[in-house]
């Protein structure tokens, strides 16, 4: 199922590559994750970690000031918690998806800011947890959604063709797929350096 997903999502952002009319931009981007885990069902000792994203973007202008902007990149998440001795981390990792509403800030400047909002989905390929004490043991964690639903916004700044922006990936969704369906959600907040060409 992952690997049906995955093959449908680059198959899609690749014709669009090839065929889509109005596309005024392309690029890279990559970036620092700082992520966490949240709701009900999660400790209020859960700690961020930092992890890395890459991946890349089209952008579809509709006129000066409004641009739709898909995106695909590998995006790594997770969380940790220590209590004493005990030191638990999490490590998922995705295919993340957003289709982002962009607004261009009309100023007099070479520096051309911009907001975006937009739904995001989330493709799991692989999540683990490593539990260090007297013993390191390091395994895959069960019961995880393949799929996961959240919601994207933040700003970024246009500077000729790099770019960069400050971005948040609130989880709407809870990443648990087991019969009691645990409340833990993804956040992650991202800053990402991107090239245009």
């Amino acid at each position: 199922m992952k690997r049906i997903a995955i093959i449908t999502i680059v198959m899609i952002f690749c014709a669009s590559l090839l065929v889509a009319q109005g596309i005024t931009g392309k690029g890279v981007k990559a970036g620092l994750n700082i992520a966490t885990l949240t709701g009900d069902d999660v400790s209020d000792d859960m700690e961020s970690i930092f992890r890395f994203a890459i991946g890349g973007f089209l952008t579809y202008s509709i006129n000066e000031m409004f641009a739709i902007q898909p995106e695909v990149y590998y995006s790594m998440q997770g969380a940790k918690l220590e209590e004493g001795d005990e030191k638990m981390t999490y490590k998922y990792d995705y295919i993340q998806v957003p289709v982002l509403a962009k607004v261009n800030i009309p100023i007099e400047s070479s520096l051309r800011p911009n907001i975006f909002l937009g739904p995001a989905l989330g493709i799991n390929l692989s999540a683990k947890y490593k539990y260090e004490n007297a013993v390191e043991v390091e395994d895959d964690i069960e019961d995880v959604k393949t799929m996961d639903f959240g919601l994207v916004f933040g700003a970024g700044i246009n500077i000729g063709p790099a770019t960069i922006d400050a971005r948040y990936n609130l989880g709407l969704t809870t990443t648990d797929d087991s019969e009691d369906e645990f409340d833990v959600k993804n956040s992650v907040i991202s800053i990402m350096l991107g090239y245009s060409f």
